[in-house]
């Protein structure tokens, strides 16, 4: 097995192609991760969520990561994105209009707005 580190290039290729990752936060000592749906474009990933858990913990500690793979055949490719500013933002008017165009490829799921 061949292990190499992906350009910056091909690590956004992979999240244009990937619309499954997993979202990992902490609040205090206490790590969480889960699986999440998102959507990649104009340099931002978007993902639709209700208020819970990870929300709650994002606005406490918005350091988080995502994690997404891309498996074909032989070729895996994993792209893992930490964010270090505020992660959670409610998007609205001419954004909102443009993301809810966003379709998750294969599955039909449209990203909107609430």
């Amino acid at each position: 097995m061949l292990i190499q580190e992906l350009t910056r290039q091909e690590s956004l290729e992979v999240l244009a192609r990937t619309h499954l990752g997993r979202l990992a936060c902490a609040r205090g000592m206490q790590p969480y991760i889960v699986p999440i749906n998102f959507a990649y474009w104009d340099h931002w990933l978007y993902s639709l969520s209700a208020l819970g858990q990870k929300i709650d913990w994002m606005r406490a500690n918005p350091l988080v990561c995502i994690e997404a793979d891309q498996m074909r055949r032989e070729q895996w490719a994993t792209c893992a994105i930490a964010q270090n500013g505020p992660p959670v933002r409610r998007i609205n008017g001419p954004e909102l209009t443009r993301v809810g165009n966003l379709r998750f490829e294969g599955s039909g799921q449209i990203l909107g707005g609430m």
